[in-house]
């Protein structure tokens, strides 16, 4: 076959890089994103076809990276709204696993503390009996592909080019500056939640700008640690937009007629972008089809073995059997380890974020 006429067959049926070069924010966002991505391609479960994957890593002294939690996914249930089998897994995308499974990992720090095992390289017992950060640490949220929601809405402004930061060492965090947020397409949905599909579940956009007000402990986990974890950073890689993630994580919270309580607790990550590619390979579609997804999801912590989930019915792949991530196990450790529930401060400021996200 002559190359024009290869060309012309790979046109016809829509050839092209599964994703496209990129220019990084800096080499923190670069280290990040690969070792989360060595991390996911070094599981036995590990899959080459097209997914998102996400990872929660950490800085630490400014001179150590550890991956904490990765997780690859894409389904939701449709019937999420059914909260009342609390043995499934409804939400099956990558970035809510991920922080999910960072979740079972807190759970896991405090036993092990509790077991007089001082090795945590995180974490002290306060004197409240709480999980106290160390100094010097930082969380870091790595997703392949802009989180769907507000994200991936690319309207309301175009960012300029990102310009690589050559002064900066290996995992030193960028400034990063957010301006002041006008909402003058409401009515467009600038502001507006996403719900996905027929469901009750918040779009991953919108649950990341929930953990960014309450922490990424979440209201469930409130009374486990001594203060809220917030993010330093996120890092995106395929559809990264500044101001619209921006915008979307945490800005658009960031506004006149915003309840103070929420804005009080608002932080502002940095944003960055990575030139690391997590997909090198082609992508093939006839004109008109979209990418097919596999509804199989993955997700590891440290120092636990990793597990394969069915996307659609929530439950693990082999034999649909319950996954260490629902909400009955979770709520089984949280008991085992006599941890109270959450302050009602931290229910009001959940309650309060939730009815705010409702009128916007």
């Amino acid at each position: 076959m002559c190359f024009l006429t290869l060309v012309s067959s790979m046109e016809k049926i829509g050839v092209r890089s599964a994703e496209k070069d990129r220019v990084s924010t800096c080499r923190l966002a670069d280290e990040i994103a690969k070792t989360v991505i060595d991390v996911y391609k070094s599981l036995k479960l590990c899959r080459e076809s097209q997914e998102v994957i996400a990872g929660i890593a950490a800085t630490i002294d400014g001179s150590h990276l550890e991956v904490i939690s990765v997780a690859s996914g894409n389904k939701f249930n449709p019937s999420g709204s059914d909260k009342t089998e609390d043995g499934r897994v409804y939400d099956c995308h990558a970035e809510v696993l991920c922080r999910r499974a960072f979740k079972l990992w807190l759970l896991e720090e405090m036993r092990r503390l509790r077991n007089d095992d001082t090795r945590s390289k995180f974490f002290a017992i306060s004197k409240n009996s709480t999980l106290m950060l160390k100094p010097n640490i930082h969380f870091f949220l790595y997703v392949s592909s802009a989180p769907c929601g507000n994200a991936c809405i690319r309207r309301w402004g175009q960012s300029p080019k990102e310009v690589f930061r050559e002064d900066l060492t290996r995992l030193e965090i960028p400034s990063d500056q957010h301006v002041a947020f006008h909402a003058f397409a409401k009515h467009e949905g600038q502001v507006a939640i996403t719900r996905k599909g027929e469901s009750n579940i918040l779009s991953c956009s919108d649950k990341i700008l929930k953990w960014d007000v309450v922490g990424l402990q979440g209201t469930t986990l409130n009374a486990l640690v001594e203060k809220p974890l917030k993010l330093a950073g996120i890092i995106v890689g395929r559809k990264y937009v500044s101001v619209h993630a921006k915008r979307a994580f945490c800005c658009r919270l960031d506004t006149k007629g915003i309840n103070q309580t929420v804005r009080q607790n608002l932080t502002h990550p940095v944003m960055m972008c990575t030139s690391a590619k997590f997909d090198e390979g082609i992508f093939a579609a006839a004109d008109g089809e979209s990418a097919v997804f596999d509804c199989k999801s993955t997700w590891k912590i440290q120092g636990v073995a990793e597990e394969e989930l069915d996307g659609v019915s929530g439950r693990l792949a082999r034999d649909k059997s319950e996954s260490r991530l629902s909400r009955r196990n979770l709520r089984a450790l949280i008991t085992s380890l006599g941890l109270q529930g959450p302050s009602q401060e931290a229910l009001e400021l959940k309650n309060c974020l939730l009815e705010q996200l409702e009128k916007l």
